[in-house]
């Protein structure tokens, strides 16, 4: 824990998790240079700012969760824990976002183990109701069907993690196991009810991300398409979530999401909207981290200011 909550170590983090981020962005430059003719700029500063309501409704049923759960944490601190925190998204492991997460909130009074319980209980629901919104792409993408149609045998038992009963003993026997205390509260079915009801909202604004690409490339600006997109986009990031291997899924929701939308635009186009779609949410990663570090930073002038005044 000492090793843990050292500043080098913590930077340290940090360097490495941009590291692998700027990696992310730079075997994607080309194809990135190609998204941007296509799509024209227009296009992108929309699309970019759908990615931010994405990742700001994620941010908020995190922090739903974590407040059933007993863990109060203001909005600016919320911000730092989960936006910089993310950043651990981009190193191999899977891991990462939740360990840096436990840390920075200890800084406001937040438990490690309700930090990590209910980063948890995040990734769950995200996987849980990624794979059932992903269903829809196989209405309208037959393709998508026929090669991840294991999909729907997954979803079935998992779907139960959604109810209270079922995550609340998921959660006893994850503290046992790791032979920590239980949390002041348990999931209520309003708390995960809520929670679900934003996650939801989000898959809708990550599919609307890529349709708008999409459609600025040439797709046909359809009912149909849209929800092609909304499907083979939450499709995607739950795969993505699985595959540890990958730095915050980079190339497996990318291979899923060039399958269902094959067909709906010319081949080089499909995969200049796949790649610019991911860069755009990198970038508001990037933003949201700024975000935490601008607050974090804010915080601790205001402290040192007060304490210059006593």
């Amino acid at each position: 824990m000492r090793v843990l909550r050292s500043r080098t170590v913590r930077w340290g983090f940090v360097v490495v998790a941009v590291g692998f981020l700027c990696w992310a962005l730079w075997i994607q430059r080309d194809a990135v240079a190609e998204a941007l003719a296509l799509a024209g700029w227009s296009t992108v500063v929309v699309a970019l700012l759908v990615s931010m309501v994405f990742l700001a409704l994620t941010f908020v049923a995190w922090r739903v969760i974590l407040h059933d759960l007993g863990a109060r944490i203001t909005w600016g601190g919320a911000t730092v824990v989960y936006g910089v925190g993310q950043l651990g998204k981009y190193v191999p492991g899977g891991v990462w976002n939740i360990v840096a997460g436990a840390e920075l909130g200890t800084n406001h009074r937040v438990p490690r183990r309700a930090t990590v319980v209910s980063l948890a209980v995040a990734s769950v629901l995200t996987l849980v109701t990624g794979f059932a919104v992903g269903t829809l792409s196989f209405l309208f993408a037959p393709r998508l069907a026929q090669d991840w149609w294991w999909v729907a045998l997954v979803l079935s038992p998992i779907v139960l993690c959604l109810f209270p009963p079922v995550m609340n003993r998921l959660i006893a026997l994850g503290m046992r196991i790791l032979r920590r205390e239980g949390l002041p509260s348990a999931m209520s079915y309003r708390g995960l009810g809520g929670a679900t009801g934003v996650t939801l909202a989000a898959w809708v604004a990550s599919g609307v991300q890529l349709w708008i690409i999409a459609v600025g490339m040439g797709m046909d600006a359809e009912w149909s398409t849209l929800l092609v997109c909304i499907g083979a986009s939450a499709l995607g990031w739950a795969v993505g979530y699985v595959a540890v291997f990958a730095p915050a899924g980079v190339g497996v929701r990318e291979v899923i999401v060039l399958v269902a939308l094959g067909g709906l635009l010319p081949e080089g186009s499909v995969l200049a909207a796949v790649v610019l779609s991911r860069v755009l949410t990198i970038l508001a990663d990037v933003a949201f981290a700024g975000i935490g570090f601008w607050v974090a930073g804010s915080a601790r002038r205001r402290q040192r200011s007060e304490e210059g005044a006593r």
